[in-house]
Parts: structure tokens; sequence; C-alpha cells
């Protein structure tokens, strides 16, 4: 658990990478993998500061693979009412992957100095990744089960067109034609389809099918990622959804892990989305990020060894008062003193209970108490540090 996990850019149309989500994967997480192109990279060195990304890079707390090509629909036109399709792969074959990187760092850095050395090193440090395993074939074959792909297009639609309204229950199959390629049959109705789409995304031309195509390729390739860099995937409520539909039970590890990290983050610091809202309203820097990652170290470690059976909070829990008198006491009281963040008096507690005079007063548990009471190492010492120190602050 915790060990890696893979970013890409989301495929809703207004969406890139989600960078509080990235700054609380990597305090959380082993190492960070983005998948991306010339974009992506642009993107995120808008958001992070570049000498600061070069750093994670090299300390190897981020991994940057850069994606040689993209899936893509090619559309025939054979009638006014029918349209035939297949899938392809596109590649920019003018400009190497290592030129795009270059170029692309050394003008995200060009304020400083350093910024062709910089980006000469981002270069020789960067990944490639293309889709040269991703099985199209198979992919078309799946979409043969026309309740599965019904299913994933409903959710599609819902998403990127949620003015439309299906009159009767939607039928979309895919037919393979004989000659190669295929057509889909469909009651869905593209002149209102492509109006209303028109209306989420004015500059888009109103080609429908060929997007809700591209979408169904898109949920399978996030798994493929996933399934190329040995990691987990990070995914929004919509991909988690097409995951969902798609993929039933392989995206099953990735959600419980996020779902961990957000019950953990809510318990800690009162909102699951505290870290994210953070970084991405600017509160919190990708400085102040960083000294967090790095003081993050041995919390690290300790949820990397967690049982994929158990919650990040059960674990929590239990090794926080583990060998400390919070363990003698029962379960409810222990929980509440450090879940709702009561101070004990400490001499109550170092005599092996409460005493019914003792104190107890509302607040987070101090650097003392905790040093005092628990001893050594603890996971509760780097959240009540840096993690609440920066992210718990109004």
């Amino acid at each position: 658990m915790f060990e890696s996990i893979v970013f890409k850019n989301s495929y809703t149309h207004d969406q890139n990478i989600d960078i509080g989500a990235l700054a609380e994967s990597l305090i959380f997480y082993g190492k960070v993998k983005i998948v991306g192109n010339q974009g992506t990279l642009k993107y995120l060195l808008k958001k992070i500061p570049p000498a600061i990304f070069l750093d994670l890079v090299e300390r190897e707390i981020i991994e940057f693979h850069f994606l040689l090509d993209n899936l893509a629909v090619h559309i025939r036109n054979v009638s006014e009412t029918r349209d035939h399709y297949s899938l392809a792969t596109l590649q920019d074959s003018k400009t190497s992957y290592n030129e795009h990187a270059f170029n692309t760092f050394k003008e995200a850095s060009s304020r400083s100095p350093q910024a062709k050395t910089m980006a000469y090193k981002f270069e020789r440090k960067i990944h490639q990744l293309n889709h040269g395993s991703f099985n199209q074939s198979a992919l078309l074959k799946k979409w043969e089960d026309s309740d599965s792909t019904e299913n994933s297009v409903s959710t599609i639609l819902h998403y990127l067109a949620p003015g439309y309204v299906q009159k009767d229950k939607l039928r979309f199959r895919v037919e393979h034609l004989s000659t190669g390629g295929f057509f889909i049959d469909t009651n869905i109705d593209t002149q209102l389809l492509s109006q209303t789409y028109k209306l989420k995304i004015p500059m888009k031309p109103g080609v429908p099918l060929s997007v809700l195509l591209s979408q169904l390729q898109y949920s399978y390739e996030s798994s493929f990622f996933s399934a190329s860099l040995d990691s987990e995937l990070f995914v929004d409520a919509y991909e988690q959804e097409m995951q969902e539909k798609t993929l039933q039970g392989l995206w099953v590890r990735d959600n419980e892990s996020q779902s961990s990290v957000a019950d953990f983050v809510e318990l800690t610091l009162d909102n699951c989305h505290t870290i994210r809202e953070a970084v991405n309203s600017g509160r919190v820097s990708f400085y102040e990020v960083v000294k967090v990652i790095d003081s993050s170290e041995a919390f690290k470690r300790w949820i990397r060894g967690l049982s994929p059976e158990k919650t990040l909070v059960q674990e929590f829990y239990r090794e926080t008062v583990k060998g400390s008198s919070l363990s003698k006491l029962p379960s409810k009281t222990s929980k509440w003193i450090l879940f709702t963040g009561a101070s004990l008096a400490l001499d109550s507690v170092l005599s092996g209970g409460i005493a019914t005079t003792a104190t107890l007063t509302m607040g987070v548990i101090d650097t003392f108490l905790a040093d005092k009471i628990i001893g050594g190492w603890k996971p509760h010492q780097f959240v009540e540090g840096s993690l609440k120190n920066t992210f718990g602050r109004k």
C-alpha cells in the first residue's frame, strides 16, 4: 500500500492534473509517477516552481513519463447518415520527446540564470512511455458487450453533456465491418447532443460520437498506465465511475487507498480536502509542501508497511497508543483523546488511568504530551508536527 501512484491529465475537457491532489499524494506515497506530454509539463511548471519540481525528480520522489503517442479515433464519412470508425495511435515524428522536455523546462525556468543547466538535468531524468502493448483490437471486442458499453456511455453523457436527455432507453452498439473498422448503431439524438455539448464547450466541434468513443478508450487507458507502471491510479469522481462501469473490480485497490487517505485527512485535519484546497487556493505554497514531504519520510515508511486489510485510521490509532499509557485506557476513551484532540492532565494519565478529578480540556495534543506519554517515533508526531502546522492553520 502507498508505494506509488500514477497521475495523468483528467479526461474532462477543462481539467489538467489536480495540483492539490498531487501534493497530497507526495506526502502519503513513496513515489508519484506522472504520465503526460509537453502540455502536461507546461501546466505543472506553471503551478510548481521548476527548481522544486527538478529537485523532486532528482530525488526520485516524482517520476515523469513522457507519453510518445496518443490514442485516436479516425472517422470516415460514407453517407449522410453513417460514419465508419477505426481506432489508432498518433505520434509526433517531427520533434523528439527529449527536445520537447528540454525546451518546455527551459522556457518555464527562463528567469533563472541556471535555466539551461536545469533543463539538461531534467531531460536526463525523464522516462518514455507509449501505447505499444495497448491492445485496441481487444478493446473493440470488449465493446461488443452492449450492456457494459451502454452503461459507460451513459456515464460519459452525464458528465460531458449534462443537459442532454435521452428520451428512450439508450442503445449504443458497436458493429464490426468486414472491411475493417466499425460503425455505431445508436438511438442517441446526435443533433441535440451536439448542441448540448457546444453549450458546455463552445469552441469544440460538434462530433459527439467520436468524443464518446475517445472517452471509452481513455477509461481503459488509465488502467493501462497503472499496470504498465505497477502503481495505483489517481482518479477523479468521473473516472472512478467510469472505472466501475468498464473494469469492475480492477479499480478497487486504488479507490480504497484514496478513500483511506481522505478518511485520515478528515480525521486529523477536520476536512478530507484540506490539503488539496490549501494548495489549489495558494494558501500553502509548494515550498511549504516540500518541507512537509521532507519531514514525512518516517511516516511514509510506516504506511507502506501497513496491512492492506487495515485502514490508515485504524492503524494510526493502534500504532500511536501501542506500549503507551493510553493503551491501558478503555478503547473509546483513548480514541476520544487522540481523535478529538482532548488534552489530559499528564499526571493522571501517567499514573495509569484518569482520576475522577482529572482536568479534561479541549485542544490539540501538544508535542510535550506526545513525547512524554507515547515515547519514541510515532505517526502521531508527524501529524501533530509539520502536517498540522502547515495545513491545519486557518
